[in-house]
């Protein structure tokens, strides 16, 4: 049925169908196991529809259901293991979180994403451009929270890829040189990570 929803012609039935879908995903349910390809399919169609380079396609309505749309391909990149995400649409999602990561409402969607993409421990080469910039967030940005999700980020990169020597070192490095960054809250940023 919730797969139907997704099809919908209105769309605030279309978005509370995707907040139903993003708390059904957390339990292994057989139904959803086997729908999560098709379910993936509309969720790539509905941003392809609903989102747009035009600044009045990301409002109101519109803006609510690319945030749970969002929300729910996180959620079914960590919560369900049968679901595969080919590198092309990898790209896309990398995408996403890399032109919201500055934007103060979509910040928080663009983090779940990247630390949901880090968990099932996902590669391509625009990952690598993605989490430069989080890295400079960490030290540079000039919210708390933005720090602290982006260090929560960077942490779960160390930690959970199997990184060459050389890559480790050099992420290393540029936190003990943020040691002598001119204002403190990206010092003590740096401090934190180190």
């Amino acid at each position: 049925m919730f797969v139907e929803f997704l099809d919908g012609k209105y769309i605030k039935v279309t978005i509370i169908t995707l907040r139903c879908l993003s708390g059904l995903l957390k339990y292994p349910l057989p139904s959803l196991e086997k729908n999560c390809k098709e379910i993936a399919a509309k969720l790539f169609n509905l941003l392809r529809t609903y989102s747009s380079s035009s600044s009045q396609s990301e409002r109101g309505d519109n803006l609510e259901l690319l945030m749970n749309c969002y929300k729910v391909i996180s959620n079914l990149i960590r919560d369900v293991q049968q679901f595969n995400l080919n590198e092309g649409k990898l790209q896309v999602l990398l995408h996403y979180a890399e032109k919201n990561l500055y934007d103060n409402q979509k910040q928080s969607t663009a983090f779940n994403l990247l630390k949901s993409i880090l968990s099932r421990k996902l590669s391509c080469d625009k990952l690598t451009d993605v989490l430069a910039k989080v890295m400079k967030l960490s030290i540079q940005a000039d919210s708390a929270n933005v720090r602290l999700q982006s260090r929560q980020t960077m942490l779960q990169y160390i930690l959970d890829y199997s990184l060459v020597e050389k890559k480790l070192v050099k992420l290393l490095e540029f936190y003990v040189m943020q040691l002598n960054y001119e204002y403190e809250n990206g010092r003590e940023s740096a401090i934190t990570i180190t």
